[in-house]
């Protein structure tokens, strides 16, 4: 007589072996899901099921009918299912990155602009290097946070306080990139990261009657802080970058000829060129002395001459 491995009756044959396949699912996406996330546990799932309908379907000892073809059909769509879930799993095959970059993923794209840029475990260039870039190299990222500010590698008198995210302890200057972190995007936490500039404080804004401005404001771990003053026409006219925001000593310019006593100025933190971030505060502009050399403004150099011609001035003398 042949021996079998199931029970004798078809209807309970079914609950049988279902009963088992739940509790395999079960306990293998219950496992999966503490260990790996449910994306990865239901991968798992789907394998089990699989594995489970083919035992049944080399094991099966009776004709196949209705039901038990919708069984096989299962399994096979569930088998199909597993090797997808598997090459997921496994993930597409990387490239090998060029000479003296990496491999990073991310949905921001950033084209290394300085040679030799190092990657830091921390958001300070003062922290030991774990690796070296190359000028040209493409980095992909999600995330960035606040760092210690550094000046730009391409213009002189830019400065940016922000760190790219490639991975765990992996961070690149912001300033020695040339990018696009889309404007709204807030910044993250990150190792040896700051938070963003939470206060300003705007002590004075005063005009002289020879045509200078005196603006004094801080703003702790911001990179700049901003100026801008109200014209008649509703539009803000920047009148230029605090590159000292931490300390007390305030900055001279030159004024526009328009500005006049009563004026509006507006003082905002900033962690990088067209960044700003943080609180804001309002002055109006008061008649007084002012004493010293003001800042003048300077067309910004580049070695690239389109690039050159294109830029509005940015830097400061």
């Amino acid at each position: 007589m042949k021996a079998r491995l199931w029970p004798e009756s078809v209807r309970v044959r079914h609950l049988f072996l279902l009963l088992l396949i739940a509790m395999g699912i079960a306990v293998v996406t219950a496992l999966g899901a503490k260990e790996f996330g449910w994306s990865r546990a239901l991968q798992v799932a789907l394998a089990v099921a699989a594995f489970s309908g083919v035992v049944l379907f080399v094991l099966w000892d009776e004709p196949i009918g209705f039901v038990e073809g919708l069984g096989v059909t299962a399994a096979l769509i569930g088998l199909v299912g597993a090797l997808i879930g598997s090459l997921v799993f496994l993930g597409p095959i990387e490239p090998e990155p060029a000479v003296g970059c990496v491999i990073s993923d991310g949905r921001y794209e950033a084209t290394v602009s300085a040679e030799n840029t190092s990657i830091y475990p921390e958001a300070d260039h003062s922290s030991t290097p774990t690796g070296l870039l190359l000028e040209g190299c493409t980095i992909h990222f999600d995330e960035y946070c606040i760092g210690t500010v550094l000046t730009d590698a391409q213009y002189a008198g830019v400065r940016d306080s922000r760190w790219i995210e490639l991975g765990d302890d992996e961070l690149v200057a912001a300033a020695h990139t040339v990018g696009s972190i889309p404007p709204g995007v807030p910044p993250g936490d990150c190792p040896g990261g700051k938070p963003p500039p939470d206060r300003i404080v705007f002590r004075g804004a005063t005009l002289s009657p020879d045509g200078l401005l005196e603006l004094d404001a801080t703003a702790m771990r911001a990179a700049v802080v901003g100026f801008a003053l109200r014209r008649d026409d509703g539009r803000w006219l920047r009148l230029g970058w605090d590159h000292s925001p931490s300390n007390d000593i305030p900055e001279k310019f030159v004024a526009p000829a328009s500005a006049r006593p009563g004026d509006v100025v507006f003082a905002t933190p900033c962690m990088a060129f067209e960044r700003p971030i943080g609180p804001t505060k309002r002055m109006r502009l008061k008649a007084g002395t002012v004493s010293g050399s003001p800042v003048r403004f300077r067309q910004p150099t580049h070695r690239e001459a389109t690039v050159a011609a294109c830029d509005a001035g940015v830097a400061e003398e």
